[in-house]
C-alpha cells in the first residue's frame, strides 16, 4: 500500500477533505471543502488525506510501473501574487512505513505553472490638464483584487504619444496614502514607482497621482492604458490592461496674435482678410489648418475656392511672426451665401512641401476673394474659428473663441435731393437720388431721416380686407 505525497510549493495551501463513494464527482457534488483525487490509469483508487501544504493519498490496489497517475488538489488557493514556479511541485512516492519508492522529481522536470495577476476591479484615469502636449498630473483611480503588501511596486503603461518627465513625482492616495518613488526614465512611456506604507486588504479603492505627464500631441479619445501591482520584488499581484471609461484629450490653445484685419471693411465691398495666430503645438508639414471664415462674409467667385497666401513677414506690421513655407490647396469644406452675419464659410487649407512649423510659433496668412457681409456689424465675436489637425485629421489644435470684427457701412454715391416747391410752408414732394455702392437685398428697408422742420404725415391705414363672399 503506497503513498503518494504531494508537497505545495510556498503561499499555497489546500483544506482537508475527503473523497466521496464511486468515480470522481463532479464539482458541484464535492464538499466546500478542499479534497485530494488521486487516479490511476484513467480510474479513481485511492483512499483521501488531505493535509496542509503536504497530502498522503494511500492506493487501494497494486499499480503496475509505467501507469499514469493523475493527481487533483480541489480547493487549493493561489498565493496573492505570481511565483517563479520553475519545478511546479515537488512529488515522490513512499511506502506506509515512508520508505521512498520513487524519489522527488527535479528541478525542471515538471512543466513550469503559469500564474497571472488578478485584475483590477476598475481602472479610470484623467488629466489636471487635458489639452495636447500639457505637462500635467495624471490620476489612476484603481480598485484591488488582492492585498497590497506594505513595499509595493505599480507599474504604469501610458497609452501612444503620452511621455513622463525626468522631474515626474508619486504618490498613492486612499484610505492610507503613500509615499512613493518614481523609477522611470525621462520621456518613458512606462513608469514604475516604489510605494510604501501600511498593508492594504483586497477591494482597497486607490488613486495613484503621477506628476509631469505629457499628454498626446493630438487630440483623442483612448482606453490604452495599463496598470500593474506587484510586489516589492516584481512578483505580479493585480492588473488591468485597459481603462473602464477612455481618457479624452482635447486640442490644444491655438491663439489669435491680433484680431483679423480686412482690406476693405465695408458692408458688401470685395476684400481680403489678414490673419495672424500662435500654436502650442508642433504642425507637421502635411497638416491641415482649417478657418471659418467670420460670420456673414462671402466668396466674391462661388464657383472657385479664395486665395491663401503667405505674405513676408517683414512686410507685415505684426512682430514676432515666423515664415510660413511650402504651398497651400484650398478647399470650401461649407458654403453659404446668405446676408445673416450666422452665415459662414470652412475653408481646408492643406500644406504641402514646407517644413513642420515650430511648436508655439507665429504665422499669419492673407485669405483674399471675399466680400463683406451686406449688414454692418459689430460683434465680441464674429464667428472666426482655427484649428490645426495632422494628415489624418486628428485635431493638434483649436482656437475656439473670441476675434471681434466691426463691419462699417457702405456709402451712398451721387446723393442728390430737391424740392418740388421750395416755398416755406408748402405740402410738397421731396424727390432723393443715390446710388448704393454695394448691392441691396430684396429685403431692405429705405429708412430717411428729414432735417428739422420738415413735417411728413403718417400713412394713412390700410382698408381692411373685404369680406370672403357668400357660398353660392
Amino acid at each position: 500500500r503506497a503513498r503518494v505525497c504531494v508537497s505545495s510549493q510556498p503561499g499555497m495551501w489546500a483544506e482537508r477533505g475527503e473523497m466521496l463513494d464511486g468515480a470522481m464527482p463532479a464539482a458541484a457534488n464535492r464538499s466546500a471543502v478542499g479534497s485530494v483525487d488521486v487516479v490511476v490509469g484513467g480510474a479513481a483508487a485511492v483512499e483521501v488525506s488531505a493535509e496542509v501544504v503536504a497530502a498522503n493519498e494511500t492506493l487501494t490496489a497494486d499499480a503496475a510501473a509505467g501507469a499514469t497517475y493523475l493527481v487533483v488538489l480541489r480547493g487549493l488557493s493561489n498565493p496573492p501574487a505570481t511565483l517563479e514556479l520553475a519545478a511546479a511541485f515537488a512529488l515522490r512516492l513512499v511506502t506506509a512505513s515512508e520508505e521512498t519508492i520513487a524519489g522527488e522529481v527535479a528541478d525542471g522536470a515538471c512543466t513550469p505553472l503559469a500564474m497571472t495577476p488578478a485584475p483590477l476591479t476598475y481602472l479610470n484615469a484623467s488629466l489636471a490638464d487635458a489639452r495636447t502636449s500639457a505637462a500635467t498630473d495624471l490620476a489612476v483611480a484603481f480598485a484591488t483584487a488582492n492585498p497590497l503588501p506594505e513595499s509595493a511596486r505599480l507599474t504604469l503603461t501610458l497609452p501612444p504619444g503620452f511621455a513622463v518627465g525626468a522631474d515626474a513625482t508619486a504618490r498613492l492616495d486612499g484610505a492610507t496614502p503613500r509615499g512613493c518613488v518614481v523609477e522611470a526614465a525621462a520621456s518613458s512611456t512606462a513608469v514604475s514607482v516604489l510605494c510604501s506604507g501600511a498593508a492594504l486588504p483586497a477591494g482597497a479603492a486607490l488613486t495613484l497621482i503621477v506628476s509631469s505627464v505629457v499628454a498626446a500631441s493630438t487630440a483623442q479619445s483612448t482606453a490604452a492604458l495599463s496598470l500593474e501591482t506587484a510586489t516589492a520584488d516584481g512578483a505580479l499581484i493585480d492588473a488591468a490592461t485597459a481603462l473602464t471609461a477612455p481618457l479624452v484629450v482635447v486640442p490644444g490653445t491655438l491663439e489669435l496674435v491680433e484680431p483679423p484685419s480686412f482690406s476693405d471693411p465695408r458692408t458688401g465691398q470685395p476684400t481680403s482678410m489678414l490673419v495672424a495666430w500662435r500654436h502650442a503645438n508642433l504642425v507637421p508639414d502635411d497638416a491641415t489648418l482649417e478657418i471659418t471664415l467670420p460670420g456673414g462674409f462671402r466668396l466674391e467667385d462661388p464657383s472657385a475656392p479664395p486665395a491663401v497666401d503667405a505674405p513676408p513677414v517683414d512686410a507685415l506690421p505684426i512682430s514676432g511672426l515666423h515664415p510660413f513655407d511650402g504651398s497651400l490647396s484650398v478647399e470650401v469644406a461649407q458654403t453659404c451665401f446668405t446676408a445673416a452675419a450666422s452665415c459662414s464659410i470652412v475653408l481646408s487649407l492643406r500644406r504641402a512641401g514646407g517644413t513642420p512649423l515650430p511648436a508655439g510659433s507665429a504665422h499669419a496668412l492673407n485669405v483674399s476673394g471675399l466680400l463683406a457681409p451686406r449688414a454692418a456689424y459689430n460683434e465680441s465675436d464674429s464667428g472666426l474659428r482655427l484649428s490645426t489637425a495632422d494628415a489624418a485629421g486628428t485635431p493638434i489644435d483649436a482656437f475656439g473663441c473670441c476675434a471681434p470684427v466691426a463691419v462699417v457701412p457702405s456709402e451712398l454715391r451721387n446723393v442728390t435731393a430737391a424740392l418740388d416747391d421750395a416755398r416755406a410752408g408748402v405740402v410738397t414732394a421731396l424727390h432723393l437720388a443715390f446710388s448704393p455702392s454695394s448691392v441691396v437685398p430684396s429685403d431692405a428697408v429705405f429708412r430717411v431721416v428729414l432735417p428739422e422742420g420738415f413735417e411728413m404725415p403718417q400713412r394713412p391705414p390700410a382698408d381692411p380686407p373685404s369680406p370672403p363672399a357668400p357660398p353660392a
